[in-house]
């Protein structure tokens, strides 16, 4: 129906146009056409005031189309995605537990066998919750995980890595073991604490409560534990006793019953 009426301009063209016709009716009466020519003055008369409210009657439509159209609002176009801010989280996560591990990285070797063992074990979505990895005090334990984790954690899945160690003596740079005497009584809540801290950092957790606050921490992605003890037996709780609870399923040893990580000279790290 918007498209039958007429628009305000097309009044306003016939408006003037009957403006005009009046206004030469009216010029040509004034020159003198005899008595007989006043009726056509008179309609001269009428027709230029006819031609002029039309005009003015489509201007004031034309003001009123203007005040009643619609705002049209172009959609704004998205906005770039942000450039990544930071470190991805797994690479963040590799280079804290890199620098936490009191070990010589460049110096381990004649281990690739093992870690691609390992990583089999770590890739396999059904095979074991927890991987262990038995061997002396010195023998690269700690090396031997970390770099399982930096070439097997991002393949198996994984995308959070969190570490605690519970070692209650280290082999320092020249051979020599010692005991770090600041650990000798940590308890396993200490070690939920700082791992609930490593998962969600700016939270409050606290000794008492951590049970219950650990599973608020945990990412909702993949996440690999690494836990670094080298002490014979468990962190004891505050009553003095080990822990009995435990909720992982289907755990496997990195070595059948009775083998150990022995690092001979062909796989050896230097500590």
């Amino acid at each position: 129906m918007d498209d039958v009426k007429p628009k305000w301009w097309q009044v306003f063209a016939a408006g003037v146009t009957v403006t005009l016709l009046g206004l030469c009716a009216i010029g040509v009466g004034t020159v003198g056409l005899g008595a007989a020519d006043q009726l056509a003055s008179v309609g001269s008369f009428a027709l230029t005031g006819v031609g002029t409210l039309v005009t003015v009657a489509s201007l004031v439509q034309a003001v009123r189309q203007q005040r009643q159209r619609p705002l049209v609002v172009e959609p704004a176009e998205p906005p770039p995605p942000a450039p990544p801010s930071g470190v991805a989280p797994l690479a963040a996560d590799l280079a804290r537990l890199r620098d936490v591990t009191n070990v010589d990285h460049e110096r381990l070797f004649g281990v690739d066998e093992a870690i691609d063992r390992l990583g089999e074990s770590l890739r396999n979505p059904g095979g074991a919750s927890i991987i262990s990895i038995f061997g002396g005090a010195g023998v690269g334990k700690t090396a031997l995980a970390y770099e399982l984790i930096r070439r097997h954690a991002e393949e198996a899945g994984f995308r959070r890595v969190a570490s605690v160690s519970a070692k209650f003596s280290h082999i320092d740079r020249v051979g020599h073991l010692e005991r770090d005497a600041e650990r000798e009584n940590v308890d396993w809540h200490a070690l939920l604490v700082e791992l609930a801290q490593q998962l969600a950092p700016g939270s409050d957790f606290n000794d008492t409560l951590i049970e219950q606050q650990l599973p608020q921490a945990m990412p909702a992605e993949p996440c690999l534990i690494v836990v670094d003890t080298s002490k014979p037996g468990r962190p004891r709780s505050r009553s003095g006793t080990s822990p009995v609870r435990a909720s992982s399923t289907r755990t496997r040893s990195s070595s059948p019953p009775g083998r150990r990580w022995r690092a001979p000279a062909s796989a050896a790290c230097a500590s």
